[in-house]
This record gives structure tokens, sequence and C-alpha cells, in this order.
């Protein structure tokens, strides 16, 4: 019982903490799209203050990151900075590309264009914007994250299962809005 609980805290953690960066990413994302291009600034694709692709990314990389510090001390992988700044290159890269293509599949028009920026790809991904999410991800995995879980493990159960089942709502409510337009 207490391992399922564990489990549960665990997960609410990571839901709140998603959010928080969702957050905190779409602002970086304005800042970012101001100093690309200051007369065309982006906010993303959904209604809301918050870019949750890019809170995915950053949950996704320090998930993967935490299995290879949990398991991969067995098969001598050393979990170093340098390695998470690799894995978040790659996957952030992979996965903006990926997201601006099938973004573009759906909705016919290239969410974020990055033409004109240093070693970009199609005008999908940049070096700019992959490097500076990945020296993010290392702020997070070893600065933010430790000092979320700290104070969210303050936190009651209850008033983290009311805060994700408030983020769960709002961004479903988001996602039905943003597909309906």
């Amino acid at each position: 019982m207490a391992l399922k609980k564990r489990h549960q805290a665990g997960a609410l953690n990571y839901i709140i903490s998603f959010f928080i960066y969702s957050v905190v990413l779409w602002i970086y994302r304005l800042i970012f799209s101001w100093l690309v291009n200051p007369n065309g600034v982006e906010t993303g694709i959904l209604y809301g203050p918050y870019a949750p692709f890019y809170g995915l990314c950053i949950m996704l990389v320090m998930f993967i990151f935490n299995l290879i510090k949990k398991y991969g001390k067995d098969k001598d992988i050393n979990p170093t900075p340098i390695l998470l700044v690799v894995m978040s290159v790659v996957l952030f890269g992979a996965l903006e590309f990926l997201g601006s293509w099938v973004y573009e599949l759906i909705f016919g028009v290239a969410p974020w264009n990055y033409n004109g920026m240093l070693y970009n790809t199609n005008g999908r991904i940049c070096c700019e914007n992959t490097i500076s999410l990945a020296v993010f991800e290392l702020i997070c995995v070893y600065i933010a994250q430790p000092f979320l879980n700290k104070t969210l493990n303050k936190m009651g159960d209850g008033a983290k299962i009311i805060i994700a089942m408030a983020i769960i709502f709002v961004l479903v409510t988001d996602v039905i809005c943003t597909f309906m337009k």
C-alpha cells in the first residue's frame, strides 16, 4: 500500500511539475520568439499561457535520465551532465521537428519557423533553441526539480490531487477548443 501511495505522489509531482515547466517554457518561447522577430511574436498553438509540448519534452528527458541514474550503473552508464545535454539535444531536436511536422500535417500551417536562424532544419528546429532547451534541462534536473519535489512533498495528497485535476481539466479543455477552431 505504501508503494502505491508513493507512486501516486510521484505521479502527482510529475503532473504539477510538467505544468510549471510548460508555463515557464511558454514565457521562454515568447522571449525567444520576440528576440528572433520582434514584429511577429509566436505565443504558441493553444490559447493558454503554457507550452505543454515543451513541458512534455522536459519531463520525458528527465524521466529517461532518472531511469539511467537508477539502472545504468549496473551497465556502466554514468549519468553525467554531458549525457543529459546530449540526450536533451537529440530528444528536443527530434521531438520539435516531429511535432512541427505533425502540426503542419493536421492544421496546414507551421507552428513556428526558424528560417533565417543559424543551423536550422527546414525552419522546424534550430541550433540556438535546441541548445538553450538543453541548458534549461540541466537547470531543471539539478536545481528546479529537486526544489519542486521538496516543496510538493510538503503538500498533502488531497491538495496535489485537486491541483493535478485542475491542470488536466484546463489542458484538455484548451486542446479541445484549439482543435475545434
